[in-house]
């Protein structure tokens, strides 16, 4: 379904970066510099599609740069393979050649992984190296051989004479039968080549007018669509006003839609009542024709056969029992296993699909974020044109699926025939016909999707603001007409590699251009026209529905899912003052659900700010820091609380966070030194990032950062986004532990602090610690006034630890090399979500060193 443009798109990728010298990049990487000479920053709009794609074109090559120089993951290294040539053949101006590698080394590598073949061992930093050049994996021969494309054409090299010398030497050597060579794998290039090749299909989006200009289009007369009474009805019961706002929004067939959804206001559970209305909305004049309309037809080329594998595969497909309802049961944690689900019918099976349902693809940039939709799809189901719950055909595509969803798995459905190619043909019928399909936005670009006939009438991606903007072009350019993009842009924001492409403004995402531009977040709350006012001359607000958004009612900007259910009101004022203009709202009942029996002893919420001025380091070989004052305060924090409240300590349901990873380490080890091998498991301490879409009932916060010699600058802990999902992870009690004398260098946290001093919640804790604690508990110390009384001079000095230097020297001021992040975790099944909202209306929920400057280790690609 691509164009030939985009298909030749990954051939001219291949020109460019195989033609780099790795050396020479990584020398220039060293001395600030990147693949590009000069960048230009991103505009809010572009002039054209030709326009759009030089501008994001370099930076995408920037990234591409930065990710094969980067090579990290959890800081596992990587280590060169020797390599043997066994074959070699000239195509074009590629070279594919053959290698042989040693016993079970060849199944560690992928298709599409960039290499560097060398003479000399890449980490002898003596060798001369001047035979070496980048590789592109193609496939595995065998168990033990290699298939690596290579571009040495003197074409590569026009006026550089060195590069010119080094690509003939290495045709020379590679035309040498059984030569010896070094293999080094740098990283995997999938997901980036998808994004190359989605820029380059942007002109044959439908769309791509509305992109360019971050305007709303212009009305084009087409008629509003609206959705069955029944189905209004039953939503209206279980959603709010802004919920409804959002699930409602693109029935005036807007193409581009934004839902803002800030932390606790029930994002996910929107989603699923988007989806129910994408798939049972129709054109008005056809509203009472829904149940008469017919299936959509199995593709002309499914035969007799495949059907019957197919169906076979996929019996929910067609009304038959549904092995899925003997897996999926109800939430361990959860007390009524509905996610927050107001109704909490079981879903049912409503037989073979009634009327031509909608073709749409879900995604999202990580596989959990994907699979807790999934998860939660399978759990409460979706309402049906009649608004009874049932489970539509859905089906899970891609790897690293979470074991809750595998039965819906591409590969759990379609697996079952021995013949490969009957296999294909199963999978992509089931493809096709599913009513939703569920992808990460990488796969979403795989060869199975490109081999498609039908379309998706409708792409909804969620986490939209975490994804760079090529990122989200790769579901778009299958041919839909509408999109959703869901997400927050005052959480993270996504994962770039490249810090020149950061500073070009590459880690926008299209959510958050499209905003800055005024473009409208969500359709107006007003009311609109039911089902049997259609005929009417003009549609008139109705106080009971939301079931059709006229194209005569404007839009207003900046609206979002306003009432939030997970947070404490006590929590979740700050944030709606400081991130959210005060807009966010506590749902009713929000304030009972999450308040706890500790919630006595002020020092342990719901907000307490714990003043500890620790030292922050660097352990030697590190490059992320550490402050062991505040771990031991953490820990200090934590052991009162299971010593008062025995039962939290097997509850799960504290976690602790830190912006930076060795933090985490060294807060795991504490937790293990102090309680043994259990204390692995009592906490959850993760990074920020790995925590954003995730909550517990207690979450105690170290923020790390206390130099006071960093010329006013605190590193990324200075990042609203960072610093909205830390505050917004907590359902019960939020406890930060901070040097906030050196954190107030950042309005918000001054902000935060004069918040807390305000709401007496401010602590500036003595050594030793417990014995601190113990005083509050028992009255004998009160909150702090402010950073500056007699006692927090006092605490200082007691807290320093002696003989250690200030660090601030050993920092830069980007601090790229500390944006380390956690593997994001679980899905709603893993989250108590229902303990802590109230009735309907929530979410649930190296290689050389020195001299050259580069440093290969395993690397793993963004999602």
């Amino acid at each position: 379904m691509l164009g030939g443009a985009a298909r030749g798109s990954v051939e001219g990728l291949q020109r460019v970066f195989l033609a780099w010298d790795y050396w020479e990049l990584a020398d220039r990487a060293g001395a600030d510099g990147g693949v590009t000479k000069e960048l230009e920053a991103l505009p809010q709009s572009f002039e054209s599609a030709e326009d759009y794609i030089f501008r994001f074109a370099p930076l995408v090559l920037e990234e591409l740069g930065a990710l094969i120089l980067q090579g990290s993951d959890e800081g596992v290294m990587f280590q060169p393979h020797p390599a043997v040539l066994a074959a070699y053949k000239q195509t074009d101006d590629f070279l594919i050649a053959r290698l042989a590698l040693p016993a079970g080394v060849a199944s560690t590598f992928r298709d599409n992984d960039a290499i560097l073949l060398s003479k000399d061992d890449p980490n002898d930093e003596d060798a001369i190296g001047q035979l070496h050049a980048l590789g592109k994996v193609e496939g595995r021969e065998g168990e033990q051989s290699l298939s690596v494309c290579f571009y040495l054409s003197d074409d590569s090299q026009a006026g550089n004479p060195a590069g010119m010398q080094r690509v003939r030497a290495m045709r020379a050597g590679l035309s040498t039968a059984n030569s010896c060579w070094f293999l080094l794998r740098l990283c995997n290039l999938s997901t980036l080549i998808r994004e190359w090749t989605a820029l380059h299909a942007f002109p044959s989006l439908s769309f791509k007018d509305v992109l360019l200009s971050a305007k709303p289009p212009l009305k084009d007369g087409k008629q509003a669509l609206c959705i069955p009474q029944r189905v209004q009805q039953a939503m209206e019961a279980e959603y709010n006003e802004s919920q409804m706002s959002a699930v409602t929004a693109g029935l005036d067939r807007s193409p581009v839609v934004l839902i803002q959804g800030p932390p606790g206001t029930g994002k996910t559970r929107t989603i699923l009542g988007l989806l129910s209305i994408i798939l049972h909305a129709a054109p008005a004049h056809s509203a009472g024709l829904i149940k008469r309309a017919p299936a959509a037809p199995m593709p002309e080329y499914v035969t007799d056969d495949v059907r019957r594998l197919w169906r076979s595969a996929a019996p929910w497909l067609a009304g038959s029992a549904d092995p899925r309802d003997d897996v999926f049961g109800r939430d361990a944690e959860s007390e009524r296993g509905t996610f927050g689900l107001l109704d909490t019918r079981p879903p049912v099976r409503v037989g073979q699909a009634v009327g031509p349902k909608a073709h749409v693809l879900v995604c999202a940039p990580s596989n959990s974020a994907l699979d807790e939709i999934v998860s939660r799809l399978l759990q409460a189901g979706l309402l049906d044109w009649q608004g009874n719950r049932y489970i539509p055909s859905i089906v899970r595509v891609g790897l690293s699926v979470h074991h809750s969803v595998e039965a819906v798995s591409l590969d759990a459905l379609g697996g079952q025939a021995s013949n490969p190619a009957a296999r294909d043909r199963i999978k992509l019928s089931i493809l096709e016909e599913a009513h939703i399909v569920c992808s990460t936005l990488s796969f979403s670009g795989s060869g199975l999707f490109a081999r498609m006939s039908r379309p998706f009438d409708v792409v909804v991606i969620d986490e939209a603001a975490q994804a760079v903007e090529p990122s989200t072009l790769v579901p778009l350019v299958t041919g839909c007409h509408q999109v959703y993009l869901v997400g927050d842009p005052v959480q993270l924001p996504a994962t770039v590699i490249s810090s020149r492409a950061v500073e070009h403004g590459y880690d926008k995402s299209l959510f958050k251009r499209l905003q800055s531009s005024g473009f409208p977040v969500q359709a107006s709350p007003q009311g609109s026209p039911t089902q049997n006012q259609l005929d009417e001359s003009r549609p008139a607000p109705c106080n009971a529905c939301y079931s059709m958004v006229s194209t005569t009612i404007p839009k207003l900007p900046c609206k979002m899912l306003d009432t939030q259910y997970r947070m404490h009101p006590a929590i979740s004022a700050f944030p709606s003052a400081e991130f959210y203009q005060g807009s966010l709202r506590d749902g009713e009942g929000t304030e009972a659900s999450t308040t706890r029996a500790w919630h006595e002893h002020a020092c342990f919420g719901p907000l307490a700010l714990f003043q500890v001025a620790g030292r922050e380091m660097v352990e030697e070989g590190a490059t992320s820091i550490i402050n062991k004052q505040e771990a031991e305060m953490v820990l200090c924090i934590y052991r009162e609380l299971v010593s008062r409240y025995p039962h939290l300590r097997t509850s799960h349901q504290v976690a602790i966070i830190s912006p930076y990873s060795a933090q985490v380490k060294l807060l795991r080890a504490k937790f293990v030194e102090a309680l043994g091998a259990e204390g692995r498991h009592l906490v959850d301490v993760n990074t920020i990032d790995g925590f954003q879409g995730r909550e517990k009932d207690i979450v105690i916060f170290s923020a790390v950062r206390s130099s006071t010699q960093r010329k006013g600058k605190i590193g990324f802990v200075a990042d609203e986004r960072r610093v909205n999902v830390a505050l917004t992870r907590a359902r019960a009690s939020l406890l930060v532990v901070a040097n906030f004398k050196v954190l107030e260098r950042d309005g918000h946290w001054r902000n935060l602090v004069k918040h807390a001093t305000a709401n007496k919640c401010l602590y500036v804790p003595q050594k030793p610690f417990v014995d601190f604690l113990s005083k509050v508990i028992q009255g004998q110390v009160g909150p702090s006034e402010d950073l500056n009384s007699a006692g927090e001079k006092a605490s200082f000095v007691a807290q320093a630890e002696p003989g250690v230097e200030d660090d601030a020297d050993l920092y830069s001021d980007g601090e790229a090399d500390y944006m380390e992040t956690d593997v994001p975790q679980p899905l709603a099944a893993d989250i108590d979500a229902s303990a802590a909202l109230p009735p309907a209306k929530a979410d649930g929920a190296g290689a050389k060193k020195g001299a050259k400057g580069a440093k290969c280790s395993k690397v793993g690609g963004r999602r």
